[in-house]
């Protein structure tokens, strides 16, 4: 059966994974996505390679996809695309603005070639401010945004980057594919293409979630001193783990803090616990034939007998269940 978006045509334009797992999802919803490369080759067809050429880091991110090789900096490759941008619904792009511009497909030269073109572009940083010219990769992002740090995995007094799955990189190439959705949807009101926008760092706040909201009652004096004695370490040249104990929020991350949503061991495995509502960590407290003060006060992860508590946790679960 065709998917909603059968019959919309997309030049992707993007490259690594961001901008590529966008078009992958737009191709999962029955568009025919266009993949414009290098002739050699996006270059994450070298990652986890298993043939020439092929990959599975490329597949992951490019599946359903159509591929045209074009070297685009040769004027018969640009006549090409502008040739495809005349019958298509919608580009995707992930160059620096400059080599756009270069390349013959910016915003300005396509959308004057078909006023009906949605054009959606990610960037690292936005196209405003003093880092709108720089490149990035997902890892810059983590530790840009403050994500890296958030996670609060240490070795060496080194920060961790999270490495399981480019988060960052991945809910890129998933807010591409909502704004191209909802330009969509906007010409088929209007009958008019636009220009759209998204960066990674956008994506990264996102990620972050609650920890970028300020309540001021709440947070004015303590959040400031967390600060203030942030910036003094800094001065000082501390280790990465004393600039992390210092930094505020930290101790949501502590592996003590939430005794509720974490990995307990067990006699053969482990067994992870994710309680998320009152009735759901009452029915554990229960099952462990403990007590929480919290839950008759209003839960929180951030009290003094959390540590305490998590101990006990412990020594509960590994004798009821080793």
């Amino acid at each position: 059966m065709p998917g909603p978006l059968h019959g919309v045509k997309i030049i992707d334009f993007t490259q690594i994974i961001a901008g590529p797992m966008g078009g992958r999802l737009l191709a999962d919803m029955g568009a025919e996505v266009i993949k414009v490369e290098l002739p050699w080759g996006d270059p994450w067809r070298s990652s986890q390679k298993f043939a020439p050429n092929e990959s599975r880091g490329f597949m992951a991110f490019n599946r359903g996809k159509l591929s045209l090789p074009l070297d685009l900096s040769k004027p018969e490759a640009q006549k090409i695309v502008h040739r495809l941008i005349k019958q298509a619904d919608v580009s995707t792009m992930n160059y620096r603005p400059d080599v756009a511009v270069k390349l013959g497909i910016d915003y300005e030269t396509l959308s004057a070639l078909n006023p009906r073109l949605v054009y959606c572009e990610l960037t690292a940083f936005g196209r405003e401010g003093p880092d709108a010219h720089r490149p990035a990769y997902d890892m810059i992002l983590q530790g840009r945004s403050g994500l890296l740090a958030a996670e609060g995995k240490i070795a060496g007094d080194l920060p961790m980057h999270i490495s399981a799955s480019p988060l960052i990189d991945i809910t890129s190439g998933m807010i591409l594919a909502w704004c191209v959705c909802g330009a969509l949807y906007a010409r088929e009101r209007t009958g008019r293409g636009q220009k759209v926008e998204t960066s990674m760092l956008a994506a990264s706040m996102v990620l972050l979630g609650s920890r970028l909201t300020q309540v001021e009652k709440l947070d004015r004096e303590g959040r400031q001193r967390s600060l203030d004695q942030l910036a003094a370490k800094r001065a000082e040249g501390a280790p990465y783990q004393e600039l992390l104990d210092a930094s505020p929020g930290t101790r949501r991350q502590r592996r003590t803090g939430n005794v509720y949503y974490r990995v307990y061991a067990t006699k053969d495995s482990q067994i992870i616990v994710a309680a998320m509502t009152d009735s759901f960590r009452r029915r554990m407290m229960d099952t462990l034939g403990l007590t929480d003060p919290r839950l008759d006060t209003g839960y929180t992860t951030e009290t003094p007998e959390a540590e305490a508590i998590g101990a006990e946790l412990e020594k509960k679960a590994e004798a009821r269940f080793r």
